[in-house]
């Protein structure tokens, strides 16, 4: 079993802080890869060959998450290795493994991808021919990993009532998925939080409103402070999840929390929309054992006054903040996952089979 460390996250990576990622290293790395005409081919040190094959996946299209590059990655660890034996093989997927999460420490469902993705691979595997058969189960893996927003859009779509008001937290891959397959069939209209936080992912809510109305969803964007005003009006809440943990509560960007408690004041539905790649063994039981809880980072004050006072010399006043929240399971009403739709304590379940 591979012994991954446990690093800080911060909620569901931006498409902003996406675009950052990439250093002008990397960015040399990923020409050298389209030189060389191939995907998996290129001959470079594992540090920086895992790098150059995730952000190559990375940047196919806009799209793809994370955890999907990771996967992919992986996947051509398999196909370049050279190892002759089965321990030699899943060492190398162990260390490029740790060469993703220590490069993201971030994403704790990056973690989870790369921790599943270990474990499936190893999954019924004939002896006779291990390597091929580990191979396949690589690719396997992968493909269901890419395919699951469409199978969770599906599900999902079907919880949308004609003519719902609904409200989103911020800008998620999966829940944008959800609302544009609802919008085939019906018509809504969606409350979009502001979603600030920090670094790349302030106001992701931009990003979430920008796409629904490119698709002519009627979106009316609002500040975080205003979702207990605006909560009257609301059907039903839906978010997504950077990672969900074995009781059935999800951990996700900062203020995920706190729209959960006001919906259960008002007796609103919220359901969470997430790829079981995501769900994680961890087991909180307040915000202090969440990892972000150990990873304060600054915020960007959005004032002249507060920018002033972040430059004082003197550093009176903590600009500290985490990047995530945790969300008890009795405030969430069902999880829409491509395992089918859960309730909270089917979740533990699901990570025994996931795991097994």
């Amino acid at each position: 079993m591979v012994a991954f460390l446990l690093h800080p996250v911060d909620g569901s990576t931006s498409p902003a802080s996406l675009a950052g990622c990439n250093s002008r290293r990397s960015s040399r790395m990923s020409d050298a890869i389209v030189q060389s005409g191939g995907y998996c081919g290129v001959d470079l040190e594992m540090n920086e060959q895992v790098l150059v094959d995730f952000n190559r996946a990375l940047s196919e299209t806009p799209d793809t998450s994370l955890e999907v590059a990771a996967t992919e990655a992986l996947k051509c660890v398999l196909q370049r290795s050279a190892q002759s034996t089965k321990k030699g093989l899943f060492e190398e997927i162990e260390k490029a493994s740790e060469i993703l999460v220590e490069k993201y420490k971030s994403s704790l469902s990056l973690e989870g991808a790369c921790k599943l993705f270990y474990f499936n691979v190893n999954r019924n595997v004939d002896e006779s021919r291990w390597k091929e058969a580990i191979l396949e189960n690589g690719e396997r893996f992968a493909k269901m990993t890419a395919a699951s927003r469409k199978k969770i859009a599906t599900l999902g779509a079907r919880f949308i009532r004609e003519h719902a008001t609904i409200m989103v937290h911020g800008y998620s891959r999966v829940v944008t998925e959800v609302l544009l397959e609802a919008w085939k069939m019906k018509k809504f209209n969606v409350l979009v939080t502001e979603s600030r936080g920090i670094d790349g992912e302030d106001g992701a809510g931009y990003v979430a409103a920008n796409i629904l109305s490119r698709h002519n969803i009627p979106c009316k964007l609002i500040l975080d402070s205003a979702i207990a005003y605006e909560m009257e009006k609301v059907d039903m809440c839906l978010v997504g999840a950077a990672s969900v943990v074995e009781n059935g509560g999800v951990i996700n960007k900062i203020g995920t929390y706190q729209l959960a408690v006001v919906a259960n004041a008002f007796g609103k539905p919220l359901y969470v929309a997430a790829e079981s790649i995501k769900f994680a063994r961890l087991y909180p039981l307040n915000q202090e054992d969440i990892p972000s809880a150990q990873n304060l980072r600054e915020i960007k004050p959005c004032t002249d006054l507060g920018r002033t006072l972040m430059d004082d010399d003197e550093k009176k006043i903590s600009f500290l903040s985490v990047g995530s929240d945790y969300t008890p399971p009795s405030y969430i009403t069902l999880l829409f996952t491509d395992s089918g739709v859960l309730t909270t304590s089917a979740v533990s379940d699901e990570l025994i089979n996931l795991y097994r």
